[in-house]
């Protein structure tokens, strides 16, 4: 499975240096004044239901590199989609969020699951601070993740734009729209959770030629200042939803 890789940002502010990043879980050294940011992707993909035939055979795990047969006939339908998760940047400075790490990052929606791997610093992408008055800001990058427990991948476009607080030099918050693929959607309330297929254009049989499917919606980033602070002070993390295997 591939590594969740969402790409750190930085806000071009005027001068500056961007600091190292904080991970979470870590206390920031020196008690450095470190910064937090809330993020949301709310929307929606699909999933799978039966709708005729035999269920599947219960595996116990998700089995994302077979195929179902005619015998496994869970077709795709729409479902809620939410990601949601903190950024912690350590002494940060020019505005930026830091670095998106598993550990701060949980999806709920269409069920409860974590990621795998470390997020990396990736292509910096889009972060620019604009307007007249040096108090509005831009931003846009990809995210790609990968979820432990179904093997569903994320691979989305999302972009925006916001507010800058030029006095503190960071963003201060900012939302848009995102759009993109999951590669491959499973029926995630079976036992087994078996691969998610779709019709044929006459709707007389079942069709597996392409894995992806789609995911879109909005998307969110907040300055949290409550977080930033219980952060600082003894490198607590916010508290998320608890995840895993809850099929």
């Amino acid at each position: 499975m591939k590594k969740l890789m969402i790409a750190a940002f930085a806000a071009a502010a005027v001068g500056g240096v961007f600091a190292a990043n904080c991970k979470p879980g870590e206390t920031p050294d020196e008690q450095l004044d470190p910064w937090a940011y809330s993020w949301t992707f709310s929307g929606k993909t699909t999933t799978g239901v039966l709708v005729k035939g035999i269920a599947a055979k219960e595996t116990g795990v998700c089995n994302p590199g077979t195929i179902p047969g005619t015998e496994d006939e869970y077709i795709r339908v729409p479902a809620t989609l939410k990601i949601q998760g903190y950024t912690y940047q350590c002494n940060p400075e020019c505005g930026s969020f830091g670095e998106w790490d598993k550990e701060a990052f949980v999806i709920t929606k269409p069920a409860k699951d974590y990621f795998d791997g470390l997020g990396e610093a990736g292509n910096l992408g889009i972060a620019h601070v604009i307007g007249k008055k040096a108090t509005q800001v831009e931003i846009g990058d990809t995210f790609d993740a990968t979820t432990v427990d179904s093997g569903e991948e994320y691979s989305v476009v999302f972009a925006g734009l916001g507010t800058y607080n030029l006095k503190n030099v960071r963003v201060t918050s900012a939302s848009g729209n995102f759009a993109g693929a999951k590669i491959t959607p499973h029926a995630l309330s079976v036992k087994g959770c078996p691969e998610a297929i779709y019709w044929t254009c006459d709707g007389s049989a079942y069709d597996n030629t392409d894995s992806w499917s789609v995911a879109y919606g909005k998307w969110s980033v907040k300055y949290s200042a409550s977080a930033a602070k219980a952060y600082g002070k003894n490198g607590t993390v916010a508290k998320l939803p608890v995840v895993g295997k809850s099929y």
